[in-house]
């Protein structure tokens, strides 16, 4: 972990630390572009080095050629970062693990959409504090990684567009993890994805938290298009746990079911309790874990 660093310290790190792994770079400035041995092109990185993170830093004409060099980079972090060079890096096309945090420079969006059409293997892709993620965004996504993605990480990026989640979500045949935090969008997509007659039979960890709560039959698409899920975890409004026992009956596999329940200004209904929650488990054969609200549920062994 490197704060406020230079080329020639990184050049010694390199030359001095074969086998590293792993590089974290934080408060990296626009680094002055030396094509002479003693700048940019002297970094040597070794060919063990597999994650790149780079904390409140720019990407620029140094980084950009560092990323090139590692041909062994599989994860990227971007966490706070600015994008004055936005030029792509053909590498890459290689990279397995993408994450950007609150990178919310003007050109991002530029060099995002132009990073999207390079990539070819990505398995992971981690998106939290975008602003907006546009239909044509998620639709270059849906067509060129779709189908090597395993994992998503949407997170506090506003609007989303629910045309282009539905594509995602269709294109992504073998994702295994999904993860919508604090995003707007259309939950109606579910009832449309379910009646189209797609299922995924590799997801298995499905999470949407504070989002709108969903509805019974909100929750029947998602169990119907997802039938394999291990662990489930959503926000609710107006369903029992007998009624939610009844939407999730088609999931043979869960093991873990994470429930909040949206707040609805009355108090007419049942409150839920560890003892409504032990029959709700029992009755549940595969599952092992509830969290309801504030309450915890094991199953015996």
């Amino acid at each position: 972990y490197l704060v406020n660093t230079d080329l020639h310290i990184l050049a010694t790190l390199f030359n001095n630390c074969h086998f590293l792994k792993a590089l974290e770079l934080a408060e990296w400035g626009d680094q002055e572009y030396n094509p002479h041995p003693s700048g940019c092109n002297s970094l040597n990185p070794p060919s063990t080095l597999q994650t790149l993170a780079l904390f409140d830093s720019d990407y620029d004409a140094s980084i950009d050629h560092l990323v090139q060099q590692c041909q062994s980079l599989q994860c990227i972090q971007f966490i706070d970062c600015r994008f004055p060079h936005w030029e792509m890096p053909q590498i890459l096309q290689q990279i397995e693990c993408l994450s950007y945090y609150n990178c919310r420079d003007i050109y991002f969006s530029v060099y995002f959409n132009r990073l999207l059409l390079s990539l070819d293997y990505l398995r992971e892709l981690v998106l939290h504090e975008y602003d907006e993620l546009s239909e044509d965004i998620l639709s270059v996504v849906s067509q060129k990684i779709g189908t090597t993605l395993r994992r998503v990480e949407l997170a506090d990026c506003g609007d989303v567009s629910t045309r282009g989640l539905a594509t995602l979500i269709i294109s992504a045949t073998k994702l295994e993890y999904l993860s919508i935090d604090s995003c707007k969008f259309d939950l109606t997509l579910f009832s449309y994805i379910a009646l189209m007659g797609f299922r995924n039979q590799y997801m298995t960890h499905f999470r949407l938290d504070e989002v709108a709560p969903l509805s019974s039959a909100g929750i029947i698409s998602i169990a119907e298009i997802f039938p394999a899920l291990l662990l489930l975890e959503i926000t609710i409004q107006h369903i029992s746990p007998s009624e939610l026992a009844g939407n999730i009956a088609t999931l043979a596999r869960l093991h873990t079911l994470k429930i909040k329940t949206a707040a609805t200004g009355t108090i007419s209904e049942t409150p839920v309790t560890s003892a409504r929650l032990h029959i709700f488990v029992q009755n549940i054969t595969s599952l092992m874990f509830v969290k309801w609200d504030t309450i915890t549920v094991e199953r015996a062994q």
